[in-house]
């Protein structure tokens, strides 16, 4: 059996890509700190990734020390890193697991690119530190940095996905559940004035096609956008979930000009858009539209009792009572 190793795998992505593995008849290992429960079929490695001793759990599993490890058929198909935020992690993770696996495959974010203004982001314009993500883009573009550096200085593979917006079942952000239970509810939803273009990925479709790149060659030492097809605003997306709800939004634009819209609302106003087309060249698909992926998601969230109890931020309360005022 293939082993893979996930450095992460017991939250929403990491969960989904192990299942989708597990699935696949992989053997999956999943090397976190454990603080949550992993998914079912996989081997968990207990251990902090932040303590390089820890990252040599690892190898003592697997005896991967032994001379055999030399043989293809001893190393990791691939190790997906979810959960590399800073360089020094990944940097770490790839001196001590150095000629163990096939190809790193890292999930680093949209975030790196530097001005999405009119046209949607490609993988070759220009990345690195942007200010209005703060310290996660800048550590995104140097994981990035750090695990090209070392790929070509060891002649060994590696895979860089840039998600969008991702979303779905157990998703750990209170993103498409802040949506939904304001509908519910019958809440006024405020959004921000400015106009700002985005993107979802359906976290199925991403977990599909990290599989497809453990699986064939020609992902190989490539960089790819990964998201869904459709651009949209806020407004367009609130209307998705209208339809799949069957209730109306109470919506109400709010001048965000000298408000910081991340106190209230769960995206920041930047666009957040690209071109998904090098993916399919090279064998990807993306097979959710995003109300299929939201009727999904909304289904699970009803199962699993996930709606109801929400917290009402100060500026909504400050909102509304600007309205009732007005009437």
């Amino acid at each position: 059996m293939k082993k893979v190793l996930i450095l992460g795998g017991n939250q929403f992505l990491g969960r989904h890509i192990c299942e989708k593995l597990i699935a696949e008849k992989f053997q999956v290992y999943a090397f976190n700190r454990g603080t949550r429960s992993n998914p079912t079929g996989a081997i968990h490695i207990k251990g902090d990734r932040n303590k390089k001793k820890e990252l040599y759990n690892i190898l003592d599993l697997h005896n991967l020390l032994d001379l055999h490890c030399l043989l293809d058929s001893h190393k990791f198909e691939a190790i997906i890193d979810v959960s590399a935020y800073e360089p020094e992690q990944i940097k770490m993770s790839l001196e001590v697991l150095k000629g163990k696996y096939k190809k790193y495959i890292l999930i680093s974010s949209a975030s790196v690119y530097q001005d999405i203004k009119k046209a949607p982001a490609k993988e070759e314009d220009e990345i690195g530190g942007n200010f209005r993500w703060g310290n996660y883009a800048l550590n995104k573009f140097l994981c990035e940095e750090t695990l090209k550096e070392f790929s070509m200085r060891n002649a060994s593979n590696f895979i860089v996905f840039r998600p969008f917006y991702i979303f779905g079942a157990g998703n750990n952000l209170d993103r498409e559940t802040y949506f939904f239970n304001r509908i519910l509810d019958g809440k006024t939803i405020f959004v921000p004035s400015k106009d700002t273009i985005i993107q979802f990925g359906y976290v199925k479709d991403l977990a599909n096609n990290i599989f497809k790149a453990v699986r064939d060659h020609n992902f190989n030492n490539n960089i790819f956008n990964i998201s869904g097809n459709e651009y949209m605003n806020f407004k367009q997306m609130i209307n998705v979930m209208e339809e799949v709800i069957g209730k109306k939004a109470i919506i109400k634009e709010v001048d965000d000009s000298n408000i910081k819209v991340r106190e209230w609302f769960p995206f920041r106003t930047e666009n957040l858009y690209g071109d998904i087309s090098k993916l399919d060249e090279k064998g990807g698909s993306i097979d959710y539209s995003f109300k299929e992926g939201v009727e999904e998601t909304f289904k699970y969230c009803l199962e699993n009792n996930l709606l109801g109890k929400y917290k009402v931020y100060p500026l909504e309360k400050k909102f509304s009572e600007m309205l009732k005022s007005k009437i």
